[in-house]
């Protein structure tokens, strides 16, 4: 796989804290990352971005290449398609849900990097893999389960039990992701029914970004002294479900 590095800090970069010029034509939005489509909502790689930095130094890296593990996405979009066609019914998923899960198979699905060479993660259990930890987009999902294993030996009444177990989730428009995992291991998983998900919430200078310090967050909402059932009754009540923005100063 072909990844950045960068020479100043001798390390590889995570995807967060690399940004560049949207390759997509007709995008050319210049703060583009591979874990977050705030603008075309294309899929990246990072190694497509045009122009790259690291965040941190400012350098420009550049490309090495290295082994990793990947998801074979392609040879699962069969039963991709078929879960988002029959679920998206079932569950009466928002529009922009479908609309962000749909377009992904529309072009063919690739496969998937699931690993990273990086110090903090979950390390990956294999002696060719020594050194590198578990993608957090691919972990973090299998989260979910493993921390209700944690909690309880019963964790299988949730999670492998569709038959009387309905999974709810609720998510911003670009944290939707197929649960492709669960669905390749061929098990009896109680699979997500129903997704509700919000558009972006607008600042000032664009969109609410914490990495970029755009908007205002929950320390500064509590020294507003204002009532936290204020706040939420104003996120709730314009929580945005379709196409615009919400813009809040």
């Amino acid at each position: 796989m072909l990844q950045l590095y960068c020479d100043t800090c001798q390390k590889f970069l995570a995807d967060r804290f690399v940004e560049g010029s949207c390759p997509t034509p007709g995008c050319h939005y210049d703060s583009a990352r591979r874990d977050q489509y705030e603008e075309c909502g294309k899929l990246l790689n990072p190694t497509e971005l045009v122009n790259p930095r690291f965040k941190v130094c400012a350098n420009s890296p550049h490309i090495r290449d290295k082994n990793h593990q990947f998801l074979q996405l392609p040879l699962l979009e069969g039963k991709v398609r078929d879960y988002i066609s029959s679920m998206s019914v079932a569950g009466s998923w928002s529009q922009n849900a479908i609309q962000a899960t749909s377009a992904w198979p529309k072009e063919g699905l690739r496969e998937r990097c699931i690993t990273r060479d990086l110090k903090w993660g979950v390390p990956v259990p294999h002696k060719s893999f020594e050194g590198k930890v578990f993608y957090v987009w691919f972990d973090a999902p299998i989260g979910y389960v493993s921390i209700t294993s944690c909690y309880t030996p019963e964790w299988e009444q949730w999670w492998k039990n569709p038959e009387n177990v309905e999974l709810y989730q609720f998510m911003g428009k670009d944290n939707v992701m197929f649960p492709s995992t669960l669905l390749g291991s061929d098990e009896n998983w109680t699979l997500m029914k129903t997704i509700n998900v919000t558009e972006y919430l607008s600042y000032i200078k664009g969109i609410f970004s914490k990495i970029k310090g755009f908007g205002d967050f929950g320390n500064d909402a509590k020294d507003t002294n204002i009532p936290v059932e204020v706040w939420r009754y104003y996120l709730l009540t314009n929580r945005l479900r379709y196409n615009s923005c919400l813009s809040y100063r």
